[in-house]
C-alpha cells in the first residue's frame, strides 16, 4: 500500500466531490488524467482513507497479460482477504467477478495508477 502524505493542500472541492461520487448506489468507474506530479494517486489516497473504504492501490507495470492480472489479484487479496492467496485466473472477467465476490457488498476504491 502507497503511504498517505500527511500534507494534504489545495484538493478540498476535488476531495468533496469523490466523497459524494462514493454515497452514490451501486458501482462507479472513474478515470482521473493529467499531467505528471500534480497530486492525482494522493488525492485518491485521500478519497479512500477519509471515506472510510478498503482502497487497493495497485501501480500497474508493463507485463503481459496473465502476469498483470496475477499482480491485481495479489493486491486485491493483500487488502481484502489478507494473508490468504488469489487463485490464478485465466481471464479478466474471472479476475473482476471474482473481485466482486470477495468485495461481497463491500464498497471499495480499486485505484490502477500509471495505467498504460
Amino acid at each position: 500500500m502507497k503511504e498517505i502524505p500527511s500534507r494534504f493542500i489545495g484538493r478540498a472541492e476535488e476531495l468533496k466531490d469523490l466523497l459524494a461520487i462514493s454515497r452514490r448506489e451501486g458501482a462507479q468507474f472513474l478515470i482521473g488524467y493529467g499531467r505528471r506530479r500534480v497530486g492525482k494517486t494522493t488525492l485518491l489516497l485521500q478519497w479512500g482513507a477519509r471515506g472510510n473504504m478498503p482502497t487497493v492501490y495497485w501501480p500497474i507495470a508493463r507485463a503481459n497479460a496473465a502476469r498483470l492480472r496475477q499482480e491485481l489479484a495479489q493486491a486485491v487479496w493483500r487488502t481484502l482477504s489478507p494473508g490468504t492467496t488469489p487463485p490464478t485466473f485465466d481471464t479478466w472477467e474471472g479476475l473482476f467477478e471474482n473481485i466482486v465476490v470477495l468485495a461481497s457488498g463491500r464498497r471499495i476504491l480499486l485505484i490502477m495508477d500509471e495505467f498504460p
